[in-house]
């Protein structure tokens, strides 16, 4: 009895076995192990910010809950920021080399990455536990345990990433953590592009979250 014919050069898509598609597990696989190594080193980062910058980070957690929407419209402007500094940075590293620039000039362009990085990295984590924060006076009724608002928001946000819709809110967080640096340095630098209602409210809510 002949079994099926195979044509030499040919290579199946899909190769199950035993019901299972094994390149779909392996995506899936690796997808989960890339999102755990992101989550540990988005918590490594964090860990350093509560333990180091536990000021800053509070106060960029208080900017964005009491301002979303202000958070959210500097994040924006701040990530455009990035992105035109990263071409900019491109584009006068490619005319250097044109000009006959020595090809180290080169090196701009990977510091200029690993400053982006480190950026995201930091804006990353401080969203995570802007998001934990959140959450955790949601279901409590004293001021929020930091390592758990932390720890929370890094597990929340690393299974949302995987959900079609609700993998959007890692990047949302993150956005609005960006805009919280942005709208305190202002805050900092005596730019006032609010109201004294809005003022006053975040430090009212500074006051709530985190005075014991």
């Amino acid at each position: 009895m002949a079994g099926p014919q195979l044509v030499l050069g040919t290579v199946p898509e899909t190769l199950p076995i035993g019901g299972i598609d094994f390149l779909s597990v392996g995506s899936l696989v690796f997808s989960a192990v890339a999102a755990l190594g992101y989550g540990l080193v988005t918590l490594l980062v964090g860990t350093f910010l509560v333990t180091r910058r536990e000021g800053p980070l509070r106060e960029i957690d208080a900017t964005v809950q009491a301002e979303p929407l202000r958070s959210l419209g500097w994040g924006l402007v701040a990530m455009m920021v990035l992105i035109a500094g990263y071409l900019l940075v491109g584009v006068t590293v490619g005319l250097l080399v044109e000009l006959g620039a020595p090809p180290q000039v080169n090196g701009l362009l990977l510091l200029a990455i690993l400053v982006g990085l480190l950026i995201l990295l930091v804006a990353t984590a401080a969203g995570r536990f802007v998001v934990g924060s959140f959450l955790v006076r949601r279901l409590s009724d004293g001021p929020p345990n930091r390592w758990l608002a932390l720890g929370g928001g890094v597990a929340l946000l690393g299974v949302a990433g995987f959900l079609p819709v609700l993998s959007l809110a890692g990047p949302v967080a993150t956005v609005l953590a960006l805009g919280g640096v942005v709208g305190r340095a202002l805050d900092d630098a005596g730019v006032r592009l609010w109201d004294d209602y809005v003022a006053h409210r975040l430090e009212r809510v500074d006051s709530q979250l985190w005075n014991q």
